[in-house]
């Protein structure tokens, strides 16, 4: 695509459907697969891959057609894919939703090493924490704890665990941003947050 390109991002760029029919045919199917690892959801994935052609038709007049296509479709894919992570991680029953999706199905090679790769990272922040706010933060996060139990067990009180663990998260996920990919620190977070 990349020697009738020019021609193609011109056309779409006049509002011709026929230049974005023939780019969509192209890179649909790529978009979606990307989409369904976020999700682990075909609705969701179709859903979030229509969203990501309206946004490209809608901002078809910014391309540069001197610069490859399929960048700038990651660009807007990786953007509406953590949108859709973003309110995920906001919303406990979509959260949930997400989680058992993830359980339910064979994750591939891939994912298995990107994620180890990533629990790596996090294990490493996890291991820079406090002593005390890291035993705040391993209570709540892997032995399941509430902040009531957590505050009763190292006898603190309820607010002061309850900000150890709120510096303990936010201590992680600044280190995430700076070692890892925003993407996959999402995931990451999403899959270390209480259920």
């Amino acid at each position: 695509m990349n020697r009738e390109q020019p021609t193609i991002i011109t056309r779409l760029k006049k509002g011709h459907q026929d230049a974005f029919r023939a780019i969509y045919d192209r890179y649909h199917q790529q978009i979606y697969g990307f989409s369904l690892k976020f999700t682990h959801s075909p609705e969701d994935a179709q859903e979030i891959t229509q969203n990501i052609f309206y946004r490209f038709w809608q901002h078809r007049t910014k391309i540069d057609p001197q610069r490859p296509l399929e960048p700038y479709l990651y660009q807007i894919a990786k953007n509406e894919n953590l949108k859709f992570l973003r309110k995920v991680a906001q919303d406990k029953s979509l959260r949930d939703q997400l989680y058992q999706q993830m359980n339910d199905s064979t994750p591939t090679a891939e994912q298995e090493m990107i994620f180890a790769e990533y629990t790596s990272i996090a294990q490493r922040a996890i291991s820079l924490l406090p002593p005390k706010r890291k035993l705040v933060y391993e209570m709540a996060q892997q032995q399941g704890k509430t902040i009531r139990e957590i505050a009763s067990l190292m006898e603190i009180t309820p607010q002061t665990a309850r900000f150890q663990l709120t510096q303990a998260i936010s201590f992680i996920k600044h280190y995430l941003k700076q070692h890892a990919d925003l993407t996959l620190t999402l995931i990451v977070a999403l899959l270390t947050q209480s259920r």
